[in-house]
């Protein structure tokens, strides 16, 4: 029982604090260590008024292609259940032109994504994807906007400025423990500058909470429950301790 009410005790805090696992809101004046950059010759860009702005894209620089690109990389603990909110947005520009963060797991395996595209001859779209699947809406005026998906048990749901915009299924069920930032321009056009204003990781709410109500439980059937009905619950973090005869 002591044992029951110290975790609690100690889960409690995490559901109320978000406990976060990755955090970045580019204060100072260049990317902090935690960050996978490209070479210097790859792109410009400046860590200025708490942003990262990207303001150049010079990779790979072919005369055969209309675009280029590069990417951001960043680790953290793994996590079955998480939120990560990203404020981030674009200024006007020449397509193709492009912003998106995308979830990986420890294989690199792609799990969500969620951005803005703008390709020659298309309409300027949102995207939300699950690594196979695949769905737009008409994208918003140039301008910060606040991204978020969650994972919860086999489910991503995606959220723009607060509201639920698309549901998928997890087609994976591995932590993820991984993030990119996916920047696209025009191969000799002007890129419209592309920022990010901050990102934040923490453990979905539901995890926790459902571990405490689990515990709680546990606590409460300790004193009647016959030792053979104990059973771990499938969504259970820590299982009910069995009480000795």
């Amino acid at each position: 029982m002591k044992v029951v009410l110290w975790l609690l005790a100690v889960l409690w805090p995490m559901a109320a604090s978000g406990q976060t696992v990755f955090f970045d809101d580019f204060e100072g004046n260049a990317l902090l260590p935690h960050w996978i950059q490209p070479p210097p010759s790859n792109w410009e860009h400046t860590v200025s008024n708490s942003m990262l702005n990207v303001t150049g894209l010079f990779f790979p620089g072919n005369p055969h292609l209309s675009s280029n690109f590069e990417i951001i990389d960043a680790r953290y603990a793994p996590q079955t259940d998480f939120r990560i909110d990203v404020r981030m947005g674009w200024e006007q520009g020449a397509a193709p032109h492009g912003i998106t963060f995308f979830m990986w797991g420890a294989q690199r395996q792609l799990m969500a994504s969620f951005g803005y595209h703008n390709v020659p001859g298309s309409p300027e779209v949102l995207y939300v994807g699950n690594g196979t699947q695949v769905t737009t809406f008409p994208a918003p005026p140039p301008g910060m906007y606040q991204f978020a998906i969650t994972r919860v048990a086999t489910e991503f749901k995606f959220f723009l400025e607060g509201n639920l915009i698309a549901t998928f299924p997890d087609n994976f069920g591995t932590p993820a423990s991984g993030v990119s930032f996916f920047f696209l321009g025009p191969n000799g056009g002007q890129l419209g500058p592309l920022h990010i204003d901050r990102i934040r990781i923490v453990p979905a709410p539901g995890s926790i909470l459902v571990s405490m109500v689990l515990l709680a439980g546990c606590a409460r059937r300790k004193r009647h429950t016959p030792l053979g009905r104990l059973r771990s619950h499938s969504h259970s973090v820590i299982p009910c301790t069995r009480r000795r005869q």
